[in-house]
């Protein structure tokens, strides 16, 4: 291998020129005693010397020639993978992110020591017919003091032969029959009464397990945001953390409805009282009633009238019209 060297662009070519050359003096210097004089020889000796000395340089130069075509080769290298290096952080920045997404939410279980007591939404309706209307909307009044409800909202209506009053109260849960039970043991009717029991247990969960996962994505994102390098890295990153922030006010607002509803129960009370004397107008008042409605009939007429005046207005121009060419054709007849 001291004659012969790899070729730098092709490893698998071997330059064999040392090796030709030393074929070549060994040939003539077992053949020329026996064909040349002494002198020959030697100068042929001197010859093939020199021819080998300037290969080697010539080799010498075109090794340094590719020394530095290589060392170009490698700057223009490493540039290059310089290059796909920033490519590849930030496709595996992206990739992070995506996979810290996917691989939090497909665990969705909530891991708990303890059982999961149940969660109830407990809603009652109950229509209550009495004859003393202030006495029991009092006493159900007390009765709310007693177990700590309150009313959300009511509508009393009065009118001429019932007044009641239409009332959404809230308690909690663990009051909930109890109230009941104090509502409908007053002198009154009872006309209706209904109770629904409504089991979340199952989305309640789902939904702690949920926000669980979410926050864990959150904050895997805001550790990203930390590494990221490049402004678009930052804004998609940011991005994410919008999009995950908004889902997880949004289940924390499913779940806040959740848990009041669970806690405090809901009873719709709708307690009204009818009139025993009801009022019956007499001969003349019916009189005066029909004149008075008589009048009220005219006044709408000609409201009717008013608001029709466009078409009374065409009426009256379509009338002239046929009136002037009937008197028309009537002196035609007469000349």
């Amino acid at each position: 291998m001291l004659f012969c060297r790899k070729d730098t662009k092709r490893p698998d070519k071997i330059e064999f020129r040392y090796c030709e050359w030393l074929i070549i003096y060994v040939i003539l210097t077992v053949l020329t005693p026996y064909t040349c004089t002494m002198k020959r020889l030697i100068q042929i000796n001197y010859f093939v010397l020199v021819m080998l000395f300037l290969n080697s340089c010539s080799m010498n130069d075109q090794a340094e020639i590719l020394g530095m075509g290589g060392g170009a080769s490698s700057a223009e290298s490493a540039y290059t993978d310089q290059g796909y290096l920033e490519e590849y952080e930030m496709d595996d920045m992206a990739k992070k992110s995506e996979y810290a997404e996917e691989n939090l939410e497909q665990d969705t279980d909530l891991d708990v020591d303890e059982p999961i007591s149940k969660k109830i939404i407990k809603t009652g309706d109950v229509s209550l017919e009495v004859e003393d209307y202030k006495a029991e909307v009092e006493r159900v009044r007390s009765e709310l003091n007693r177990w700590g409800a309150y009313v959300s909202s009511e509508n009393e209506v009065n009118n001429s032969y019932r007044t009641g009053n239409s009332l959404v109260i809230r308690v909690r849960s663990e009051n909930f029959d109890s109230l009941m039970n104090g509502i409908i043991s007053g002198e009154g009717k009872v006309v209706s009464k209904s109770v629904n029991l409504l089991d979340v247990t199952e989305e309640f969960v789902d939904i702690q397990a949920r926000l669980k996962t979410k926050r864990e994505v959150e904050q895997r994102y805001r550790e990203i945001l930390k590494q990221a390098r490049s402004i678009e890295e930052i804004l998609r990153v940011e991005d994410k953390i919008g999009r995950v922030r908004e889902e997880i006010e949004a289940k924390e607002g499913r779940l806040k409805y959740l848990k009041d509803r669970v806690s405090y129960s809901t009873i719709n009370l709708d307690i009204y009282s009818y009139y025993d004397d009801i009022y019956e107008p007499g001969f003349l008042s019916k009189i005066g009633d029909a004149f008075t409605a008589g009048w009220e009939g005219i006044k709408v007429f000609f409201v009717v009238v008013l608001y029709l005046w466009p078409l009374w207005l065409i009426g009256i121009i379509v009338w002239i019209l046929i009136r002037r060419a009937v008197r028309k054709r009537r002196k035609v007849r007469e000349s």
